[in-house]
């Protein structure tokens, strides 16, 4: 590896420094489904059982309040699960909470 900027900036300029070309796009740089189905994910999502529970569900929003937090949730094949606008007592305590992958990570 190169100690600083400069060095690397040396080598690049230099003859002989091999460079590699772009990665192209394919099917693989997307989080789009191929293949069949997974078995459960033509299967209806849970129902309440509980109507006591100390929680609602938005299915539609995808909004969650439980006690005294409520926050968006959010699926990815790519990230994962996330939280995103996460408060307690209404005060908003976490923008976005969430896993990342190196796909993610690697676009920032």
């Amino acid at each position: 590896m190169y100690d600083t900027v400069d060095s690397f900036r040396k080598a690049w300029s230099s003859p002989g420094f091999e460079k590699l070309e772009k990665m192209q796009a394919g099917p693989w740089t997307t989080g789009d489904r191929t293949g069949d189905p997974l078995r459960l994910d033509t299967l209806p999502g849970p129902v309440e059982v509980n109507p006591h529970a100390r929680y609602a569900v938005d299915i539609k929003n995808k909004y969650i309040k439980w006690m005294d937090f409520e926050f968006y949730l959010g699926v990815s094949p790519a990230t994962g699960v996330s939280l995103r606008e996460v408060r307690y007592k209404g005060e908003r305590i976490i923008f976005e909470l969430g896993t990342s992958s190196w796909a993610t990570s690697a676009r920032h």
